[in-house]
């Protein structure tokens, strides 16, 4: 911090140019007294009279009277004539300590401003310490405003969350309801047990539709009903499903009376007995071929033959080493032979029919006989 002015000196006042008279003419420079100093501050009355003359002049009448608002400085008045030993005395008193008494001013200045400074820090510091405090109270307690919010936030969240849920899986918003209409796909006639299908279906009702596995009903349709060749099973919101099957063909029955109809896959299905008796019959086979093997290559041949030409067999045998004969209606033979060739046999075998014979050769199908 800067230090205090120290205190001017009384400045004197003197004019540059001698004075004019209002007649013309000059005045005469007057003792200057200590009327004529500005009391700007403490001061020994001594240091001016020892510069001017001993004796004070006669105020002038020029000068006029001294404000009313300021009293002449008295301690700057010399004494009478026979106080002078005393005066001067008490001068040289004043002259000894008026420095002492100015440092000692100066030196209470100082101390009065270092402490006063001293308490603006103070108070500086203690302001900024409280500051600091109410910042640190106005962030917790923001933070703790966000804090709850976020909580609130999430917690909104997380309710929406159980409602929707709630909705989607708990509500009869989306639970399925069952209708025979749903299925479709059957054949005409159909070889499938419509009841066994419905109740397969029907086990899914109340069930919520989110949560129905599509796949899982079309594995236990077919694994349940062999009949079934394939299912497409599909959602239809809000409460409904579409069950597409698609029935099995049977292509030959196996066995004596009554047979067994079998798809072309070798799946055994239950069929009309009508319907599995007007199917070719897979009669004789062989004591060297397993009956498993025997199906699978009467299923080959039968599944290479055209509608027209299958419509006409009434029964397939299959002998050692895989040698087919197809027993026709009208008492007519096939002699078919290997496996071998099996769509080129069966295009030849197609023209042969259209010749009235009673036994057809297409063992070589590049050399038919038909007798």
């Amino acid at each position: 911090m800067r230090a205090p002015r120290q205190p001017k000196k009384p400045r004197r006042i003197t004019p540059n140019s001698p004075a004019e008279r209002e007649g013309g003419g000059e005045l005469t420079q007057r003792p200057r007294t200590h009327q004529d100093y500005i009391p700007t501050a403490p001061y020994v009355a001594e240091e001016f009279f020892e510069a001017e003359t001993d004796e004070p002049p006669a105020p002038s009448a020029s000068a006029g009277a001294p404000s009313e608002a300021r009293e002449p400085d008295t301690r700057a008045l010399p004494a009478p004539a026979g106080d002078e030993p005393r005066q001067s005395g008490l001068r040289n008193t004043v002259a000894r300590i008026g420095p002492g008494l100015s440092s000692l001013g100066r030196g209470i200045r100082n101390r009065v401003d270092h402490v006063r400074d001293r308490w603006q820090v103070q108070e500086i510091v203690i302001g900024r310490a409280d500051s600091l405090d109410a910042r640190r109270e106005e962030r917790r307690l923001e933070t703790r405003r966000l804090r709850i919010k976020k909580a609130g936030i999430a917690g909104a969240g997380i309710g929406a969350l159980v409602v929707t849920a709630w909705i989607l899986f708990g509500s009869p918003l989306l639970r399925y309801h069952y209708d025979p209409a749903q299925i479709e796909g059957y054949a005409a006639p159909s070889i499938v047990n419509r009841a066994e299908l419905e109740a397969l279906v029907a086990g899914n009702d109340g069930k919520n539709l989110l949560s129905l596995d599509t796949d899982a009903i079309e594995r236990n349709i077919t694994d349940s009903i062999p009949e079934v060749a394939s299912v497409k099973v599909t959602k239809q919101y809000r409460h409904g499903l579409k069950v597409a099957i698609t029935e099995a063909v049977p292509v030959a029955c196996l066995g004596s009376t009554p047979c067994t109809a079998v798809t072309a896959d070798g799946v055994k299905v239950d069929v009309p007995l009508e319907l599995a008796n007007a199917l070719p019959r897979i009669g004789q086979i062989g004591d060297e071929i397993e009956s498993t093997r025997a199906v699978n290559d009467a299923l080959t041949v039968l599944g290479s033959l055209s509608p027209s030409v299958l419509g006409q067999i009434s029964q397939i045998s299959i002998a050692n080493g895989s040698l087919v004969t197809l027993t026709l209606n009208e008492n007519r033979t096939v002699y078919w032979g290997g496996l071998e060739k099996a769509s080129f046999k069966a295009a030849v075998l197609e023209v042969l029919l259209t010749q009235p014979a009673s036994f057809y050769d297409v063992s070589v199908p590049d050399a038919p006989v038909s007798r």
